[in-house]
């Protein structure tokens, strides 16, 4: 399988839900703070993958790395599975107890980007 550089075949695709996690997420706040909730969403996602290196490290000293690399796929697909129920009950370009007339409603970020 792999040397040094070597992607899953399934990674590329796997990943590519980011770009559109992170327009969601940006789209939905005022454009003046946009930046500093992105660095600090970013730095979250930092330390939270320092944090799972850190706990399968240790899990891995109990059970054996193929088995700590399958329950965190699990876990992995269980928490996809929870947030997708979760995001599909939220209106499309609106978030719950958002103003209906907030700017980003029915209007996606290409829409938005483009001069009118």
């Amino acid at each position: 399988m792999g040397g040094a550089g070597h992607l899953p075949a399934g990674q590329p695709a796997g990943s590519g839900y980011q770009v559109i996690a992170a327009a969601a997420f940006l789209q939905r706040l005022p454009a003046s703070g946009r930046g500093a909730a992105f660095g600090f969403a970013a730095s979250g996602v930092i330390a939270v993958q320092g944090l799972g290196f850190l706990v399968g490290g240790a899990a891995a000293q109990v059970i054996s790395p193929p088995q700590v690399v399958a329950v965190a796929g699990a876990v992995g697909v269980a928490a996809a599975a929870v947030l997708t129920v979760a995001w599909a009950r939220v209106r499309p370009g609106r978030l719950p107890g958002q103003p209906s007339g907030y700017p980003a409603e029915g209007r996606n970020v290409a829409e938005r980007a483009a001069p009118r």
